[in-house]
């Protein structure tokens, strides 16, 4: 089976006035449908970069990195927005939720930003959201939820969307025991059908999953050893995508998700206009008369 997603020599640095950080060096990877990869290291080590090179949130250097073969190193702005909206699925550290949006609300937009219809979203959301335990807080705000709860929704956000590659940033940092495991578990089972990978401090929590370790070191790549046997995937063409603009449809999700508010900005918007054109027409009929009396 042909690789997914493979690194090919491929180099990232990080510029300073005063110096210059090597945060990947000359990594050589590939990865199939079926792995669940652990990437450990020490603070510092590259294991944030690799993921976020792998991920298109990062650009690289130098190398190549192909994706089902094709390359990417002469990807635009444009092309990455693409290739991470169809292709990536990513637990950040730092969530990446739609504060203003409920936790169902976060879910669906997900979904429906790669082209899912909406009440097959709803239902894929309302799945995800039960194995989490986040289905009783569905109608609350994301910026209303405790640390682990936000952690979870994001995890919930990623497992929902059908993406071909899932990537996780630490998704156990704020979670108690009982959770991680459920996570770890959860991941798990996405690697039936997806390449998932898994940066994390805890290699304990993962090693009775994973099928493979990969650890970094100064931002090369010390061991990269395989743990369990990986799935054998069939591989499926990506469902093609509707062409969704996603900074309108955003905020179109945050507006509807707080209709007092919303309405309280139209009407402020609206009685604003409404004055700026009252007073430019009086400033006008006053030039008029100024020109008449002349």
């Amino acid at each position: 089976m042909k690789p997914i997603l493979s690194l090919e020599n491929v180099s990232k640095y990080y510029v300073s006035q005063s110096s210059v950080v090597m945060g990947l060096n000359n990594a050589r990877l590939n990865f199939q449908r079926g792995e669940f990869v652990a990437i450990t290291g020490e603070s510092g080590s590259g294991k944030t970069t690799l993921s976020k090179v792998i991920a298109g949130i990062l650009g690289y250097e130098s190398g190549e990195m192909r994706f089902d073969g094709k390359p990417t190193s002469h990807y635009d702005s444009g092309d990455w927005e693409r290739f991470r909206r169809d292709n990536i699925s990513y637990i950040s550290q730092d969530y990446g939720l739609l504060p203003g949006c409920s936790v169902l609300g976060n879910v669906i937009t997900a979904l429906r930003l790669v082209g899912v219809e909406r009440a097959a979203a709803k239902e894929r959301a309302r799945e995800v959201l039960q194995q989490l335990e986040l289905w009783p807080l569905r109608h609350r705000r994301a910026s209303r939820l405790s640390s682990g709860q936000k952690q979870r929704l994001a995890i919930a956000r990623a497992l929902a969307k059908p993406a071909p590659v899932l990537i996780a940033d630490e998704p156990t940092g704020n979670l108690d025991p009982e959770n991680s495991a459920k996570v770890i578990s959860l991941l798990a089972k996405a690697a039936q059908t997806r390449l998932v990978l898994i940066v994390t401090h805890e290699f304990d929590e993962v090693k009775d999953h994973a099928t493979r370790h990969i650890r970094l070191q100064d931002g090369s790549i010390v061991v990269d050893a395989p743990l369990h046997p990986a799935l054998q995937v069939q591989e499926t063409a990506n469902n093609p995508t509707k062409n969704v603009t996603m900074a309108p449809f955003v905020a179109g999700q945050q507006l509807r998700s707080r209709p007092i508010w919303s309405m309280l900005m139209t009407l402020l918007f609206t009685l604003t206009a409404f004055a700026i054109v009252a007073f430019l027409g009086t400033f006008i009929s006053n030039l008029d008369d100024t020109f008449t009396y002349v």
